[in-house]
């Protein structure tokens, strides 16, 4: 009854204004909480209306928040938390919407974990880890997500895994790490990561043994190539 009768019109009128707002400094920060809470309120029931929500919320709202890391500090709040939302309750939305808006949600999650408002890191880390969960049920799609993207993912964990700034979100940062790395070993990850590596034997396990090597001794040039395998 909800969604068929109340939701459609709210939308409309809503998601609109929002999105065609001459000034963005008047785009009122309750319309990305208020989708979030009824995306979590439906679940499942709202992913059909998901694209219409991204359409006209994700690029203006990101295009006020990507400037830097401290204007709109509630728009770009509540922005995050909407795509938790989604990503938590309607990720098959996300598997539909075109490959250039799924790596901008994916760009999003990144810059998010790497942010200086720790509320924002925090979500960011909790966004990644739910994501990889769920894609690593989706046969098809895991194999195409993990050959596009897992060492890049890989790359930017390490890069706040070695930020002194970001020590308070060490414990899931090392949970993420511990995840990718598990899903490498237990052979999860069947499409080579490297071809042109692997095209010569070389293994996903041994390809990221060496990948994460070579950013270690990237942020610690101290250490010996024996203290990094060690």
């Amino acid at each position: 009854m909800v969604l068929e009768n109340f939701i459609p019109p709210l939308l409309d009128a809503v998601l609109l204004d929002y999105q065609r707002c001459a000034v963005p400094a008047a785009r009122e920060p309750e319309v990305l909480s208020a989708m979030s809470m009824i995306v979590h309120r439906l679940e499942g029931f709202i992913t059909c209306e998901i694209p219409k929500i991204f359409d006209a919320v994700f690029e203006c709202t990101l295009s006020m928040i990507n400037k830097d890391f401290e204007e709109f500090p509630e728009h770009r709040t509540n922005f995050f938390l909407l795509l938790q939302a989604v990503v938590t309750h309607c990720f098959p939305a996300l598997l539909n919407i075109p490959a250039a808006q799924f790596k901008l949600v994916l760009d999003s999650i990144i810059w998010a974990f790497k942010h200086t408002m720790r509320n924002v890191a925090d979500v960011g880390l909790q966004i990644l880890y739910q994501l990889l969960q769920n894609i690593g049920q989706e046969e098809v799609a895991s194999q195409s997500f993990y050959q596009t993207y897992y060492t890049d993912i890989m790359q930017h964990l390490f890069s706040v895994v070695t930020d002194t700034s970001h020590t308070a979100g060490l414990s899931m940062q090392a949970t993420i790490l511990a995840y990718m790395f598990s899903i490498v070993e237990a052979n999860k990850v069947t499409v080579p990561l490297n071809p042109t590596m692997q095209a010569n034997g070389t293994t996903n396990v041994v390809y990221v043994q060496d990948f994460v090597a070579n950013l270690l001794k990237t942020a610690f040039g101290h250490l010996s190539d024996a203290q990094v395998k060690t």
